[in-house]
C-alpha cells in the first residue's frame, strides 16, 4: 500500500481480500501501516463454503449441462484467490503478520426453498469472479444455437426443484500491539 509506516489508526475492508491472491502479504501490510494500537475490521465471504443449487439434480439437463461446466471448468479462471481461503486461514494471516489480537465472527445462512426467478437470472447471468465468463456466456459458446432453450430449461428447473443455499460471512477484527 502506498503509505508510510505507521501511519493509521485503523484499516476497514469489505470484500476486499476475496480479490488478493496474496491474502498473508496484505495482512502484513496492514499490520505495517497502523500504528501501535490500531485495529483492522474487514468483512469478507467465505466463498469455499458458500453454494447455491447445489442439491439441485439436473442430470435431466445432461449432456448439454455437463458440456458447458466442463467448458467453464477449463476455460475460466479458477478464482482461487476468492476461493481458496476459509476462516481458519483469515486467522492465521493476522496472527503470523503479528497482530496481538484477532477476533473472528463467523455468520452463516442455509435456505431451502424454490429459487425466485430473479435469484436465478442473476446465477445465470453473473461472472462468478471478473475473469470469469458467466453460465450464460459459456453456455452461448459452447451451445451456440441451442443456448436460448439450454437456458430456460435450468432457469425453469431451478425455479420449480427446491434447493439449498448457504451463505457464510467471516468479520474479522485485529489489533497491532500497543508497543
Amino acid at each position: 500500500m502506498p503509505l508510510a509506516d505507521q501511519c493509521a489508526e485503523a484499516v476497514v475492508t469489505r470484500s476486499v481480500l476475496i480479490y488478493v491472491v496474496d491474502k498473508a502479504a496484505a495482512a502484513a501490510e496492514f499490520h505495517r501501516v497502523l500504528r501501535p494500537g490500531g485495529r483492522v475490521s474487514s468483512f469478507e465471504p467465505i466463498n469455499s463454503r458458500n453454494h447455491s443449487f447445489a442439491d439441485v439434480d439436473l442430470s435431466d439437463l445432461d449432456p448439454e449441462r455437463t458440456e458447458v461446466l466442463e467448458h467453464w471448468r477449463v476455460t475460466g479462471d479458477s478464482g482461487a484467490a476468492m476461493t481458496g481461503f476459509d476462516e481458519h486461514d483469515l486467522i492465521g494471516y493476522f496472527a503470523e503478520a503479528g497482530f496481538e489480537s484477532v477476533e473472528l465472527t463467523l455468520e452463516v445462512s442455509r435456505r431451502r426453498a424454490r429459487a425466485h426467478p430473479r435469484e436465478v437470472a442473476a446465477s445465470l447471468t453473473m461472472r462468478p469472479n471478473p475473469n470469469m465468463a458467466s453460465y450464460e456466456e459459456t453456455a452461448r459458446a459452447v451451445l451456440g444455437d441451442a443456448a436460448d432453450d439450454h437456458l430456460y430449461a435450468v432457469a425453469n428447473a431451478l425455479t420449480t426443484r427446491p434447493s439449498t443455499s448457504v451463505t457464510t460471512y467471516a468479520l474479522l477484527r485485529a489489533r497491532r500491539a500497543r508497543r
